[in-house]
């Protein structure tokens, strides 16, 4: 099925996601300020790196938390499996004051 959804467009929630898979195709990202979806190359025995929300705000949005998804162009089976990084849940979340400045309060 050319062009299938298999997973909705979305952010991850924590600090980082690392993505395992199988090298299939149908993983995209949306770029900052754009409203094009890119393919992500995966190479082989590599793993995707996703900045989640809670690096966002932490960074300032100096680093980003990006929508990606998962657009299935074939009826091959695509494997992955994600390990999801996150903060303690007490930990404080807020803008770390190394990316705090007069122009980014």
């Amino acid at each position: 099925a050319e062009g299938r959804l298999a997973a909705g467009a979305h952010t991850d929630w924590g600090l980082i996601t690392l993505l395992k898979t199988d090298g299939g195709e149908g993983l995209q990202v949306q770029p900052r300020n754009s409203s094009e979806w890119l393919d992500v190359e995966e190479p082989a025995n590599a793993f995707v790196v996703n900045l989640g929300d809670l690096q966002q705000r932490w960074t300032n949005d100096v680093f980003t938390s990006r929508p990606h998804r998962v657009m299935l162009k074939s009826d091959k089976v695509r494997y992955s499996i994600a390990y999801f990084c996150d903060a303690d849940e007490r930990a404080l979340v807020e803008c770390l004051p190394s990316f705090q400045s007069p122009s980014r309060p």
